[in-house]
């Protein structure tokens, strides 16, 4: 996941820099490939939720370079693997979902900058508006361990 996530960061901010449409069509390829080929990102948390930041991000930069079937394949994967999983372990009371300590930042987080990119996609919308909900929620659970100094006392 972490792959993926720094695959999306740096292809498509180099496809944004430059235009050179060979980064575009290799972050293309790895969104199809992540939200097809996998049966699961992980339900423990952070790779489902870093695997969503991912194809959030990757979705959100490439959209114009993206198909429309390509788009379609996208929204339908992250859904499945990432939104869909995500309110299954949020409704099973996973850990991570209002934990005090770091997970809670990267899951909620990730599983929020995922959601961001999808909120306007028919497909995925309710899903993704009930994740952010639960998200919000659990992004406040860590921020207390930064007091009173700011510094991480977790």
């Amino acid at each position: 996941s972490r792959t993926t996530l720094t695959l999306q960061y740096n292809l498509g901010l180099l496809w944004r820099l430059t235009g050179d449409t060979r980064f575009a069509a290799r972050a293309t390829d790895e969104l199809l490939h992540v939200t097809t080929n996998c049966t699961t990102w992980d339900p423990y948390g952070l790779v489902l939720a870093e695997m969503t930041h991912a194809v959030g991000l990757g979705y959100d930069w490439l959209y114009t370079f993206l198909s429309p079937a390509q788009r379609q394949t996208i929204v339908a994967g992250v859904n499945r693997l990432g939104f869909g999983e995500a309110l299954n372990q949020y409704a099973n009371h996973v850990f991570w979902a209002n934990c005090t300590f770091n997970w809670g930042v990267v899951t909620n987080g990730g599983l929020t900058i995922g959601g961001l990119a999808f909120l306007d996609e028919p497909l995925a919308a309710a899903n993704v508006r009930d994740v952010l909900t639960k998200a919000a929620v659990g992004l406040q659970c860590p921020f207390g361990s930064f007091a009173p100094h700011g510094g991480w006392c977790g």
